[in-house]
């Protein structure tokens, strides 16, 4: 279930057109604008700032793991999560050349596809970019390159489609999160997103402070966790737990767990996807 959304909400995503960001966005906002940003970092700062009304970010895949930089920036962000979708990402080998002699890629998707590609092309030299679309409108007149890419790239400027579904593994999903001001109510089949950190290192501690949701039968999809940068030795822990933060029974969990932390924040609750219902976004 997506955000209402109205014809002149803006939602910005990490461009240029044709990113797996921006056909996220078409599926978590339908017919809002969309406003293309340079770098996650200025994506989320155009939400937060209000030159955008949300903006869309990927925070996980399902060959590659977290997208620990993206992860990094919700964490300090003003802003809540309002919504996620988990979308079939098939990448294809596109090039307007007969031979290919480099291949370029955001460092994800080579990292996905990096065995497909070396069997396919064993002589051709993988380089990493930025952006996968920016490098598009570069390689399109040039003899002898390819890039990693969507369809939708391939449609947008103008490049023959060399190999499809180059990924490595046949199921490879991104999960992308929508983060707005404001919060969601709750819709019956929801997550909530959680980020803690414990009160010292003590034996035991990371499952205590699992115990309030098991006690209490509420189901966790995701522990994860991320060293906190100004505090070696230090970690910072993230929950996605089956529920809204309006339930009686993950109110009482969450209060239990803050009593052993010396941080602790409610990232978002949203309307949940699965991951076996992942929608075929790709056109």
């Amino acid at each position: 279930m997506q955000k209402k959304i109205s014809s002149d909400t803006k939602v910005a995503y990490l461009g240029p057109r044709g990113t797996w960001s921006e056909i996220a966005s078409e599926y978590l906002a339908p017919g809002a604008i969309k406003v293309p940003g340079s770098s996650f970092a200025e994506v989320l700062e155009m939400a937060e700032t209000g030159r955008t009304d949300s903006c869309v970010l990927p925070v996980e895949n399902s060959v590659e793991g977290p997208v620990s930089s993206v992860i990094d920036l919700i964490v300090g962000s003003k802003i809540n999560i309002t919504g996620e979708a988990m979308v079939s990402v098939r990448h294809m080998l596109l090039s307007n050349s007969e031979k290919i002699e480099r291949i370029y890629s955001h460092p994800q998707a080579i990292a996905q596809c990096r065995n497909t590609i070396t069997r396919l092309y064993p002589h051709a030299r993988i380089y990493e970019t930025s952006s996968t679309a920016e490098m598009a409108r570069k390689v399109k007149d040039e003899v002898g390159s390819a890039i990693i890419g969507s369809s939708r790239i391939s449609e947008l400027y103008g490049l023959g489609v060399k190999a499809r579904d180059v990924c490595d593994y046949s199921r490879n999903l991104t999960r992308f999160v929508m983060l707005s001001r404001g919060e969601t109510v709750s819709t019956g089949k929801d997550k909530t997103t959680i980020t803690f950190v414990l009160k010292g290192n003590i034996a035991g501690s990371l499952v205590n402070a699992l115990l309030p949701f098991s006690t209490r039968n509420i189901n966790l999809s995701m522990v994860m966790s991320r060293p906190e940068k100004y505090n070696p030795g230090t970690y910072r822990f993230f929950l996605d737990v089956l529920g809204h933060s309006d339930d009686d029974s993950m109110k009482d969990a969450v209060s239990e767990l803050s009593g052993q932390c010396s941080s602790i924040r409610i990232l978002g609750c949203y309307p949940r996807s699965s991951w076996d219902e992942a929608a075929e976004l790709q056109k």
